[in-house]
């Protein structure tokens, strides 16, 4: 009887072969994982894309309805009312493709810094939130323009856009600043910066004056009213005669000459 050690395999019934696999890799099945886990990662990059401007928005309210009912007891309506818009257009700026990350950072420091207590806002932390939100709708919209700018634009045409942004980005929570103005000023941007080709010069001129427009001129002090008709101004009565009095050495040395 042969020795099944030395016994050659039947070509008819081979036994089964393990290879022994060497080096790094992954079998079948985990590839086939791997592969499902990155086209799922790609589907959710994709999905957050194109829900990125809802779910900001999203965000933006669910902050506001944690701390609006820690609002100062006497803010006013209209206090009320500009943090309320300030919120809701610092939703759309943020859902952006070119949204000023600087002040979208300044935003999140102050919801945070204002989330960790349950106290109640003063007005100085009320003007200073509705200062950063409407600080990130103008950023944004002057980073929404700037690849929109013709490349003719000379320097000082983008220089004075530019300090007409600045200008209107520190008049922000001010009242200097016209938030009606800004909220359609924000739709205007909007609706251009989705428009494919630069801007003309005349609307880069034209948006340049509606941003300086942002920022409310102090009122000029009043001027008297004008005289009506037949009526004359009264003129001031010139000063009389000045009389110098004599010293006082003088006039007791005349009373002790007159005794």
């Amino acid at each position: 009887m042969a020795d099944p050690s030395t016994t050659p395999v039947s070509p008819f019934n081979p036994a089964a072969v393990q290879v022994p696999r060497d080096g790094p890799g992954c079998s079948k099945p985990l590839l086939i994982g791997c592969g499902l886990l990155l086209l799922l990662l790609g589907a959710g990059i994709v999905l957050i894309r194109v829900e990125a401007p809802a779910i900001f928005r999203w965000t933006f309210h669910v902050a506001e309805t944690s701390l609006t009912p820690r609002l100062p007891a006497d803010a006013t309506p209209a206090e009320r009312q500009r943090l309320h818009q300030a919120f809701a257009a610092a939703g759309r700026s943020v859902g952006a493709d070119q949204a000023d990350l600087g002040n979208l950072q300044r935003v999140q420091r102050e919801i945070m810094t204002l989330s960790g207590s349950q106290a109640a806002l003063t007005h100085q932390q009320l003007r200073e939130l509705t200062a950063a939100l409407e600080a990130l709708v103008i950023g944004t919209m002057e980073s929404s323009l700037a690849p929109r700018l013709p490349a003719g634009l000379d320097a000082e045409e983008r220089r004075r856009l530019h300090q007409a942004f600045a200008a209107a980005g520190a008049a922000a929570g001010s009242d200097r600043l016209d938030v009606t103005a800004m909220l359609r000023l924000q739709g205007r941007i909007s609706a251009l910066a989705r428009s494919q080709g630069p801007l003309a010069r005349k609307d880069v001129s034209d948006l340049t004056e509606s941003v300086e427009a942002l920022v409310q001129k102090p009122a000029a002090p009043a001027e008297p009213p004008a005289p009506g008709p037949g009526k004359q101004v009264p003129q001031a009565t010139p000063p009389g005669p000045v009389v110098l009095l004599p010293a006082r050495a003088e006039v007791v040395q005349r009373v002790g000459g007159a005794a």
